[in-house]
């Protein structure tokens, strides 16, 4: 079986969506072949680049369709359609909602081909958002919608993400499929005893979504030091040169690992519903626990075995004075 996967990030690694399939097209499945349209080009595996990629970031604002937008959706159909045409695709996985689904929905109708739709992230909530903040777009937000409708089947990567799909489509096959960790987490020994533990860590996008600006506020309030690692997607960089606040940029899987591995605890302050919540499971294989907000799927991975989930930014910083 050859499945063709749409992803809307310009590069798979410092995403989450991006080390999913990563790790699914690297489960070494012989009965199928995946081919990758959109993000950077990742050895070993099969991607084909969208042309106008690094001009058009679809997911900056739900609300927008710029005229790079729309050259950026015209460059991905043709794209997909080349890939469907060349390997004689047999499915279209999207990951997704949104902008994806148009390509998607287009080459589903055009070839006859099943349409399954991964979601990541707190996708409908986004949505809401987009009738809410842009009175122009509702009838864009309204097209999201009735897209994803065209999907054959839904991936989701959590329970709490499944409880939120069915609120809307009830009648959708939907299978739970989470996201595993790089073998690097597993395959090795910890590094550090509990008494040489350096630092709080953040590791993710640089984002509000994210809850890093709640996050910077409470530690420029004292000398704990915080390293945070990450794409910066729309938070000025400048915020985080705090004497004990330092940004160490995108880490790869093993830097990730010596980080988590050395510090106190992972904080993990999403203010939206976080679908699966794969740094809480790559740090917990490192030994060190996650202080997080209740927030999506965390409370599925996160007890009072291996960490502490908070309700306020109150509790959140009680919780990170505690582990100091």
């Amino acid at each position: 079986m050859k499945v063709a996967h749409i992803i809307m990030i310009p590069d798979l690694n410092g995403f989450g969506s991006g080390h999913y399939l990563k790790g699914l097209c690297n489960a070494g499945l012989p009965s199928i072949d995946n081919y990758i349209i959109g993000g950077a080009k990742v050895k070993g595996l099969k991607t084909y680049a969208v042309p106008s990629m690094s001009e058009a970031l679809p997911w900056a604002r739900w609300g927008d369709m710029p005229s790079q937008t729309m050259r950026w959706l015209t460059d991905f159909t043709e794209t997909l359609e080349r890939v469907i045409e060349t390997h004689s695709i047999d499915v279209i996985n999207v990951h997704h909602t949104g902008y994806p689904m148009l390509p998607g929905t287009l080459c589903k109708k055009r070839y006859g081909l099943p349409l399954v739709l991964t979601v990541h992230g707190s996708c409908f909530l986004e949505l809401d958002d987009t009738v809410t903040k842009y009175s122009s777009s509702i009838s864009v937000a309204q097209i999201f919608q009735d897209l994803t409708i065209e999907a054959d089947t839904m991936i989701v990567l959590s329970e709490s993400q499944r409880q939120e799909v069915l609120k809307r489509y009830r009648n959708t096959s939907i299978s739970l499929v989470s996201p595993g960790i790089d073998r690097c987490f597993t395959d090795k020994p910890f590094l550090n005893p509990n008494d040489s533990k350096q630092y709080f860590f953040y590791a993710g996008r640089i984002a509000q979504s994210k809850g890093v600006l709640d996050l910077i506020d409470i530690f420029q309030s004292t000398t704990n030091p915080l390293l945070l690692a990450g794409p910066v997607q729309d938070i000025d960089i400048s915020l985080l040169n705090a004497p004990n606040i330092r940004y160490i940029g995108n880490l790869t899987q093993d830097e990730l690992f010596k980080y988590y591995s050395a510090a106190y605890a992972t904080i993990i302050p999403s203010v939206w519903k976080e679908p699966f919540g794969l740094v809480a499971t790559e740090s917990l294989s490192c030994g060190t626990p996650v202080i997080a907000y209740r927030s999506g799927a965390l409370g599925e991975i996160i007890n009072l075995n291996n960490g502490i989930l908070c309700d306020s930014k109150q509790e959140l910083t009680q919780a990170i004075f505690l582990c100091y």
